[in-house]
């Protein structure tokens, strides 16, 4: 057996001759090499079981026998984690706050089997990975952190960076690195798929679009962000001389819309449920303005709707 963990060494051309290709997506992944051999020589099997250091508990035996990807959990010891988190922050300077808290953190591991090419001859390659790695392609510098976490992934541009999980639910939310963005809406990147996220600035009251799409390749999950107005998923226009006002039911953030104008759309939650409430503004001349409810939508049924 060859076991191939993700490290912090520059691959060299033994890659290849193992049959591992590296991923061809962000930076050049590091990695170190061990060689074992059978836990049972009489019956020719290999299993293997992790943890992150002395402290903390090993993680239960998985087999090396059988060809194929898979994801595995190992938890760091939620008693003492500090030496576990000056470590994290000295190699990961991506990571802002890299306190784990008493929880401990949880990270989470792609494992791929493959049968090494010649020469070797009944060599299983087992390779470890980070199983989410962020790759940010929004062209400005953003932030990505677990809700309910202090920790913070800071993502330069092209910056591919592995997501590691505290404990509580896996959900996060993202902002861009710039004075006055807000957090965003919460969002899960367990299966593939694409969504749209819409952020917003508090200072001037800017929005900006990011798609984001995780992809899986191979043991990896990929969580890859794009931004721009044209990932926005749908766009409102008025075509009438009433303003509307738009948001996203049981959301307080709206969008309002002047006659004539037209604005590209997405959802402040992408958890909540995707409904849209449209209200319309009565009196213009009022000094305190005054709307009135038209309806709540949802953009999975088409129609058409008169204003009285």
């Amino acid at each position: 057996k060859a076991i191939v963990p993700g490290g912090s060494s520059t691959a060299n051309s033994s890659s290849s001759a193992l049959g591992w290709e590296k991923p061809s997506v962000g930076k050049k992944k590091l990695y170190s090499i061990m060689q074992c051999s059978y836990s049972q020589e009489d019956r020719r099997t290999a299993k293997l079981r992790l943890r992150t250091g002395p402290t903390s508990r090993w993680r239960s035996y998985f087999s090396l026998d059988s060809t194929g990807t898979s994801t595995l959990e190992v938890a760091s010891c939620p008693r003492d984690p500090a030496s576990e988190d000056a470590d994290i922050a000295r190699v990961m300077p991506q990571i802002v706050n890299a306190r784990s808290g008493a929880g401990g953190r949880i990270f989470s591991l792609g494992v791929q089997i493959n049968r090494a090419e010649p020469p070797f001859s009944r060599t299983q390659v087992v390779v470890l990975v980070d199983r989410y790695v962020m790759i940010n392609a929004v062209g400005h510098p953003i932030e990505v952190r677990q809700v309910g976490h202090d920790s913070v992934f800071t993502l330069r541009s092209e910056d591919a960076v592995p997501l590691w999980w505290g404990t509580g639910q896996q959900v996060l939310h993202m902002r861009l690195a710039r004075y006055g963005w807000s957090w965003s809406g919460k969002f899960c990147v367990g299966t593939e798929g694409e969504f749209s996220i819409r952020l917003r600035n508090d200072f001037d009251n800017t929005v900006f679009f990011v798609l984001v799409h995780v992809m899986a390749k191979g043991p990896h999950q990929y969580v890859i962000f794009k931004g721009g107005e044209k990932f926005s998923p749908y766009r409102f226009e008025n075509h009438t001389l009433h303003t509307f006002k738009i948001k996203q039911k049981s959301q307080s953030p709206c969008t309002v819309l002047l006659p004539y104008h037209s604005s590209a759309y997405a959802w402040d939650e992408p958890l909540m449920e995707e409904t849209v409430c449209i209200e319309v503004l009565k009196n213009a001349l009022q000094s305190q303005d005054e709307w009135g409810f038209v309806g709540s939508f949802s953009f999975k049924v088409l129609g058409q709707l008169e204003l009285p």
